[in-house]
């Protein structure tokens, strides 16, 4: 494709080669801190449990007039309930 001036459109070697060496640097720098153990199955089952919980606290709150809590604490990935005590781990 020629436009009217003579030059060629598209990029050159050195932009293509620029933009892959930022998502590369970008890459190694984010990949690490995404952890490996845990599947998306499993993260989502501990999405829906946590929500459920949430839900059943706020339910509680509403039918006993009263403040819930809800304790979460990422050093022992754990969440608990002061309605139900309910709780649960999160994925290692």
């Amino acid at each position: 494709m020629r436009p009217r001036d003579g030059h060629q459109a598209g990029f050159t070697l050195i932009e293509v080669v620029c933009a892959l060496a930022i998502v590369a640097a970008l890459a190694a720098v984010l990949l690490p801190a995404v952890p490996r153990q845990t599947s998306r199955p499993r993260l989502e089952a501990y999405a829906i449990e946590v929500a459920a919980l949430l839900k059943a606290d706020r339910n509680d709150a509403i039918r006993r007039g009263l403040d819930v809590t809800t304790h979460l604490d990422t050093l022992r990935r754990t969440i608990r309930s002061s309605a139900s005590g309910a709780g649960g781990s999160s994925p290692r």
